[in-house]
């Protein structure tokens, strides 16, 4: 049977961190893949990928300070 350290619950803000930044990496990871398997030139992949990453940093930035605030108030 599955048992857990006294102090770990799966309600705890650090396990429910664990899985978002899981599911963002695997999203990232996929979509990083699959563009690299795209049909487009290797320069516009390249542009496409700097605007990807650019947003997609911005966007776990402002989910981890949004989630960050929530747990302090």
């Amino acid at each position: 049977m599955f048992m857990q350290k006294k102090n770990q619950c799966p309600s705890s803000g650090k396990y429910i961190v664990g899985i978002i930044s899981g599911v963002v990496a695997g999203a990232t990871i996929g979509s990083v893949l699959s563009l690299m398997f795209a049909p487009c030139s290797g320069k516009e992949t390249r542009r496409f990928l700097k605007k990807k990453t650019e947003n997609i940093t911005d966007t776990v930035k402002s989910t981890f300070q949004d989630m960050k605030d929530g747990m302090c108030d």
